[in-house]
C-alpha cells in the first residue's frame, strides 16, 4: 500500500511543507488568517481524539500528491514535479511533467481514457507506470512551480 503524503508551498515563506493535505474554511487560531489549503505536519493525542499540531497554510495552486514512486536516487516524486526521463541508449534526458487526471495514454494500443498520475512529455501522456516497464530511470530535475522553464520545449 503506498503512502498518502502531500506536499505544498507555504505562505509564510515560500518553503514546502509536507504531510496531510486538509482544507479549512476558518481558522482555529485567532493569530492565523483564516485559509483554505493547509499541510498538517504532525498530531497529538487528546484524550483519543488526533489534534493537528503543526498547520501551514499553503498556496493552493501549489498542492501536490506523493505518486508512491521514488527516483533512481529514491527521492519521492510527487504530481508537480518535472522529471528527466532516460532511457538507457539514449544520451539525452527528457523533461515530463507528473500530472494527475484523465488522460489517453498515447503508448496503447486502444482508445481507453485512464484516471490517475500520468507523464506529459512533447504533447502526449503516457502512464508513469509505463517508462519504468520499458528500463526507463527517472531523475526528479524541478518542479513546475520553481522551474517551469524546464518544460518549455517539451510540452
Amino acid at each position: 500500500m503506498r503512502e498518502i503524503l502531500f506536499r505544498g508551498k507555504r505562505v509564510d515563506n515560500g518553503e514546502w511543507a509536507y504531510g496531510y493535505y486538509a482544507e479549512s474554511h476558518r481558522s482555529m487560531n485567532s493569530k492565523i488568517k483564516p485559509h483554505k489549503a493547509w499541510i498538517v505536519e504532525s498530531f497529538a493525542s487528546n484524550g483519543g481524539w488526533l489534534t493537528p499540531m503543526i498547520r501551514r497554510a499553503i498556496y493552493d495552486e501549489t498542492v501536490g500528491q506523493y505518486t508512491g514512486l521514488v527516483d533512481k536516487y529514491g527521492k519521492q516524486i510527487f504530481e508537480g514535479d518535472i522529471l528527466g526521463a532516460k532511457h538507457p541508449k539514449q544520451m539525452k534526458a527528457v523533461p515530463c511533467l507528473v500530472k494527475y487526471g484523465e488522460y489517453k495514454d498515447e503508448d496503447s494500443l486502444s482508445d481507453c481514457r485512464y484516471l490517475g498520475f500520468c507523464l506529459q512529455a512533447l504533447g502526449k501522456c503516457c502512464s508513469i507506470l509505463t517508462p519504468l516497464s520499458d528500463g526507463i530511470e527517472y531523475e526528479v530535475i524541478g518542479n513546475i512551480h520553481d522551474n517551469p522553464e524546464l518544460l518549455e520545449e517539451s510540452l
